[in-house]
C-alpha cells in the first residue's frame, strides 16, 4: 500500500468498516498544505483525490478509490473527515471538509449483504453522558470486535458517537460487553443484528 500513499498528503484518516464485513478499511482525506506547491515541485499537487483502501482480511489492503463512485473521484484540498450513519441505513457515510471549498457528503450505498449493530451509550453521573472513553466488545464465539467511543476524530472534526459495527454474516451477537470509565460493566446477551441498541450505564438496554 506504500506506493499509492507516497505522494498524497493525508489529513483526515481513519480505520472504518465501510462494507460491514467485520474488517476495518482505511480512508484518507488528502490535500497539500501549500496552494502554490505546483510552482515549487514538479510532482506537487494542491488538490488531491481522497483514497479508500479495502481490508481483505488477510493483512492486505487494496486501493479501491477509483472504483467507489463519483464522490471518490473529486479532487480538492481536503482536511477533516466525519464518519457516521447519515441516512440511518446501517452503513457508515463520510463528510469531508475542504479548504476554501464546499464540503462533500459521501453517502455509502454499498449493497447490504452484511449485517451490523449500532450501539448508543448513555452515561449516568458516574461516567460522562456521551459515554466517551467507554469500550464496547461484541463477541461471537471466539471472535471479538472491540470499539471505543472517542472524543474528536481528525482535523477539526468530530465523528458520530453512536457506534456502528459490521458483523459480516453473523446471525446475532452472543454478547455485547460495555466497559464504562467508571469501572461499571454492562453485558447484554443474544442480541439481534441490524438494529441500534441504546445502553444506559448500569441499567442495560433501553427499549424505545
Amino acid at each position: 500500500m506504500s506506493e499509492p500513499t507516497l505522494l498524497p498528503l493525508a489529513w483526515g484518516t481513519s480505520f472504518v468498516d465501510f462494507d460491514n464485513d467485520g474488517w476495518l478499511d482505511l480512508f484518507f482525506a488528502n490535500g497539500h498544505l501549500h496552494d502554490n506547491i505546483a510552482e515549487l515541485e514538479e510532482i506537487g499537487v494542491y488538490k488531491q483525490q481522497n483514497q479508500l483502501f479495502r481490508n481483505r482480511g488477510d493483512g492486505v489492503y487494496t486501493d479501491i478509490s477509483s472504483l467507489s463512485g463519483e464522490g471518490m473521484l473529486i479532487e480538492k484540498s481536503s482536511r477533516g473527515t466525519v464518519f457516521g450513519d447519515y441516512d440511518n441505513d446501517g452503513d457508515l457515510d463520510v463528510l469531508v471538509t475542504n479548504i476554501n471549498d464546499t464540503p462533500d457528503l459521501l453517502r455509502n450505498d454499498t449493497p447490504p449483504v452484511h449485517r451490523w449493530l449500532g450501539v448508543k451509550l448513555i452515561g449516568n453521573q458516574k461516567s460522562n453522558r456521551d459515554g466517551i472513553g467507554a469500550r464496547v466488545t461484541l463477541q461471537n464465539g471466539d471472535t471479538r470486535l472491540l470499539r471505543e467511543v472517542k472524543s474528536g476524530g481528525s482535523y477539526l472534526s468530530q465523528n458520530a458517537q453512536q457506534l456502528l459495527v459490521g458483523l459480516g454474516t453473523a446471525d446475532q451477537v452472543d454478547r455485547v460487553i460495555v466497559r464504562w470509565q467508571s469501572g461499571i460493566q454492562d453485558v447484554i446477551e443474544n442480541v439481534k443484528c441490524n438494529q441500534v441498541l441504546t445502553i444506559r450505564e448500569g441499567a442495560g438496554i433501553i427499549i424505545d
